[in-house]
């Protein structure tokens, strides 16, 4: 197995781990369907700024696998259109949708997710 490889085997077997720190969120792509994944959910993310230098309040920071199977895959993101159903606090059975405003990181194992 690749150096490549592990890290992406790593993020979906450890980091993405209902049973360590992940918890189910609902991908919702803009050209329509669902999927249930794994993500770890950041609810106090840092403030950023947009490309024209405005302060963007952001609700969550993502964290998923970068895979169409067990994830989503940055090539398949649509930034403004894809939304996320998550529970705004942990074990909150209520979802909300939230919409992906930016794909912050993007490596082989994992995407980091700006969602509003």
């Amino acid at each position: 197995m690749t150096l490549r490889e592990s890290i992406a085997s790593d993020a979906v077997s450890v980091f993405l781990s209902a049973d360590e720190f992940a918890e189910t969120v609902v991908y919702l792509p803009r050209g329509g369907g669902s999927r249930t994944i794994l993500a770890i959910v950041d609810r106090e993310p840092p403030t950023l700024m947009d490309d024209a230098g405005n302060v963007m309040a952001l609700s969550f920071m993502l964290y998923v696998a970068n895979s169409a199977a067990s994830g989503i895959t940055a090539q398949e993101v649509d930034t403004g259109g894809d939304r996320i159903q998550i529970a705004a606090k942990i074990n909150d059975a209520a979802k909300k949708n939230c919409t992906i405003l930016r794909v912050m990181d993007n490596d082989n194992g994992m995407l980091q997710l700006a969602i509003k």
